[in-house]
C-alpha cells in the first residue's frame, strides 16, 4: 500500500494505488490544501477515476467552496463515498461527486449556514446588515449546488432548513437524490 502522508492532524490520506482519497474530520484551510493537493497529485499521475470516502461534519464554508470547485473541476471521474456522517459543508463537498454512494448507515445533516451565529446580536449595525447579507448570499448558493443536484429546488431546501437542522439516512438520501446507491453487504 503506497500512501503519501496519513495526517491525522487534518484527518486525511490518501492511497495512490488505489486512487483513493480518506477525509475524516472538519473542513478548515489545512483539510482543504491536503484535499486539493491530493486531487491534483493524482490527477498529474492519470486521468483514472478517484474515489473520495468522506466522514465529514462539515466545517468552514469558503474551505468547502475550494474543495467542492477542485472536485468539479477535476478532469478526473469524481466518486464520493459517504461513510458515518456527511454534515453541512460536508453535503457540497459530498455532491461534487459524479456519482454518489454511502454505506447503509451513513447519516446527512444539511442547515442554514453562519446567520446562525448572528441570534441574540444587534442587527442594525451596518457591519452586522453585511454579515446578514453575506450569509444569505452563501445560504443561496449553498442551497442551489444542493437543488441542481438532487430532487430539490431551491426554494423547498431553504424551507426544509428554516426551522433547524434538516436530517436524513441512507434511504431518504437515495429517494431525494442526494446519493446515486447504498453500498450494501458484498
Amino acid at each position: 500500500m503506497k500512501i503519501i502522508k496519513a495526517d491525522f492532524e487534518t484527518q486525511a490520506s490518501v492511497h495512490l494505488e488505489g486512487r483513493d482519497i480518506y477525509f475524516f474530520g472538519g473542513v478548515f484551510a489545512i483539510s482543504a490544501m491536503q484535499i486539493i493537493h491530493y486531487i491534483h497529485t493524482l490527477e498529474k499521475e492519470a486521468k483514472k477515476p478517484i474515489r473520495i470516502f468522506l466522514n465529514c461534519e462539515g466545517g468552514n464554508i469558503s474551505d468547502g467552496f475550494a474543495i467542492y470547485d477542485a472536485l468539479t473541476q477535476s478532469k478526473c471521474h469524481i466518486t464520493t463515498i459517504g461513510i458515518g456522517v456527511i454534515e453541512s459543508m460536508g453535503i457540497i463537498i459530498f455532491l461534487a461527486g459524479k456519482e454518489r454512494y454511502c454505506y447503509p448507515n451513513c447519516r446527512f445533516m444539511y442547515h442554514e449556514s453562519i446567520q446562525e451565529y448572528m441570534e441574540g446580536e444587534s442587527k442594525n449595525t451596518s457591519n452586522s446588515k453585511r454579515e446578514v447579507a453575506e450569509s444569505d448570499n452563501l445560504d443561496n448558493l449553498c442551497n442551489a449546488i444542493v437543488a441542481e443536484k438532487t430532487k430539490f429546488t431551491s426554494q423547498e431546501i431553504a424551507k426544509l432548513i428554516q426551522p433547524g437542522n434538516f436530517y436524513f439516512g441512507a434511504d431518504e438520501a437515495i429517494k431525494n437524490g442526494f446519493v446515486h446507491k447504498i453500498i450494501k453487504e458484498k
